[in-house]
């Protein structure tokens, strides 16, 4: 909205590894139905931040910061990026309302994290993974709901 402030930098789910991963692990995208100008609020990014396996950006990285950069894009635009890349929503500083539309997308297998464990992974492929991969599924193994939740 005309006038919101900065929100605060951050990770998408990184908080919930105790590393975070090289992987890609989520990607995460932005939907344009509106411009995204300098001036309406667009989403800031800190170019290559995922790299730094940080849970949070370092304090020194404002959103004013020269490392922050905004995303500007036309209606109909679409941004993707890694789950762990630093961003946020920049002021909006115009007489404009900035419209956006965010989905992520993971894995099916990891399917049981992002909805907070509340998705089954199927302990086949579970077993078949790399131990790194496996550490990134901390939800329930089952084949059937029933087997994991009460009825």
């Amino acid at each position: 909205m005309p006038g919101a402030p900065y929100q605060g930098r951050h990770a998408d789910s990184a908080g919930e590894f105790s590393t975070v991963p090289d992987v890609p692990w989520r990607i995460n995208t932005i939907w344009m139905p509106t411009n995204f100008t300098e001036q309406n609020g667009p989403t800031g990014v800190v170019l290559m931040g995922h790299r730094s396996r940080r849970k949070q950006p370092p304090p020194e990285i404002a959103p004013q910061s020269p490392l922050s950069k905004p995303v500007a894009g036309e209606a109909g635009s679409v941004m993707m990026w890694h789950g762990g890349l630093f961003h946020m929503a920049r002021a909006n500083t115009s007489a404009q309302i900035r419209v956006r539309l965010n989905t992520a997308c993971y894995p099916r297998w990891f399917n049981n994290w992002p909805e907070y464990g509340h998705q089954l992974l199927w302990p086949e492929p579970y077993e078949h993974m790399l131990e790194e991969m496996q550490r990134l599924c901390p939800g329930r193994l089952g084949r059937y709901r029933d087997e994991v939740y009460e009825k």
